[in-house]
């Protein structure tokens, strides 16, 4: 059973990311958005062996590069709430 987890808070101030972590298997997604797209380029996600994605529109709104392969638009996002099993929002 696939989970979609929602990280909204920035690792840098937060441990929502580590804890999400320590649950995630490898049929996951993880979604940043809000102020979770900081956490793009945090180190905690280099061994993380899930898919990870950043909402484009609020990495554009917060000036935040990332690569294309994580880019994720809101209409996307609608599509992994259909095709996971449940989800589980970190604020």
């Amino acid at each position: 059973m696939s989970i979609l987890h929602l990280v909204r808070t920035s690792a840098y101030q937060h441990n929502d990311l580590a804890q999400c972590l320590q649950v995630c298997s490898a049929s996951d997604t993880i979604v940043l958005l809000d102020e979770g797209c900081y956490n793009i380029t945090h180190s905690l996600l280099n061994e993380a062996k899930i898919k990870v994605y950043a909402i484009s529109e609020h990495c554009s709104a917060r000036a935040i590069t990332y690569s294309a392969q994580q880019s994720l638009t809101l209409t996307q996002l609608t599509s992994l709430f259909i095709s996971h099993h449940s989800v589980l929002t970190w604020q």
